[in-house]
């Protein structure tokens, strides 16, 4: 599909481009509709594909892989920022498309500028709807960067340096603490017991080895017990059912593992998930009280898209590191967030 989807934008014409990116980035907030829904959702596809084909140099007859289109696809995103980057079904794609395509073709800073812009001084409209998005922003950058300049991963979804730029850092972490939820505890059975197939707000995690991609997922414990050891990936937290757990009757024939967390998981292997020695007294309770933000302590949090940017494009995200920390030092990101 990647390639197919390369090559057809390879011999596109602008304008073939600029309707297709009209269309991508299209208004929908606020809309109900049945229409609504299924182009968010068609929406949210088209991105994650176009991040593929910019993430992945191209091969064959068109080595360019479409690169004049992607580069008028991210003209017009950077443009727009503040009219697509709107929290809605696809905006979490939309916002990885965006920094994809910038940390490619050297526009880290300038896309940087634009988001900052939707949440510091003088910004107008509501300023917090954009958080997510820029939260969004901000720890694929910092993804990007513990992988290009060889840091070790954090176990918790905070934010490290971006090269010598602590402004960057500092202002992704003011951005993600902001508006920070109380956490529940972490129970010790698969969400879809109590949700079953209602869309309940939750943290969620894509596992590529059993093609739980996209739209499907598992809960945060399936991620740490069904999915130990796993190629897991942090997807983001909103309406979700647990499909580890919905499609356990499946998973054997469809060749993947099937959830073990329908039934209690064990106080011992709860203990250790929460780093809890189970012979110490207050172990029970530690596990009882242990939150969502001890849960987002998954060993991998490094994004998938960076993963391949890092290794197809490394000189290119380097650079536009490197640019995106001058610049936010330059013109104080950290200060203008708080």
């Amino acid at each position: 599909v990647r390639a197919a989807v390369a090559g057809a934008l390879g011999g596109m014409a602008e304008d073939a481009v600029l309707r297709i990116t009209g269309d991508l980035l299209a208004e929908l907030d606020g809309e109900t509709t049945d229409r609504a829904d299924d182009r968010r959702h068609l929406n949210e596809k088209v991105a994650t594909i176009l991040s593929y084909v910019a993430s992945v140099p191209a091969a064959g007859a068109d080595p360019a892989g479409g690169e004049s289109s992607c580069r008028v696809l991210l003209r017009e995103m950077t443009a727009s920022v503040g009219r697509w980057s709107v929290p809605c079904q696809a905006h979490v794609e939309l916002v990885k498309l965006f920094a994809i395509l910038a940390s490619r073709f050297g526009s880290l800073d300038e896309a940087g500028r634009s988001v900052v812009g939707l949440v510091g001084p003088g910004a107008e409209g509501t300023v917090q709807r954009y958080i997510d998005p820029a939260a969004e922003f901000f720890e694929f950058v910092a993804s990007l960067d513990r992988l290009v300049n060889d840091r070790p991963p954090t176990r918790k979804r905070t934010l490290g340096p971006v090269v010598a730029g602590d402004a960057v850092a500092a202002a992704a972490a003011e951005i993600v603490e902001k508006e920070k939820p109380e956490k529940p505890p972490l129970k010790n059975v698969c969400t879809f017991v109590e949700t079953g197939e209602g869309f309940t707000e939750q943290h969620w995690y894509n596992c590529y080895t059993c093609g739980l991609i996209w739209d499907k997922g598992c809960c945060s414990l399936c991620a740490r017990v069904c999915h130990a050891g796993h190629d897991i990936g942090y997807s983001r937290k909103s309406s979700f059912f647990c499909d580890c757990g919905a499609e356990v009757a499946t998973a054997v024939e469809e060749n993947r593992t099937p959830c073990k967390c329908l039934s209690p998981v064990p106080d011992d292997t709860m203990c250790s998930l929460c780093g809890v020695k189970a012979a110490e007294p207050a172990a029970a309770a530690a596990v009882a009280t242990a939150t969502a933000d001890d849960d987002d302590e998954v060993t991998i949090e490094n994004d998938f898209f960076a993963t391949l940017m890092s290794k197809n494009f490394p000189s290119q995200c380097k650079e536009s590191l490197l640019g995106l920390a001058t610049v936010a030092g330059k013109e104080s990101f950290h200060s203008s967030l708080l």
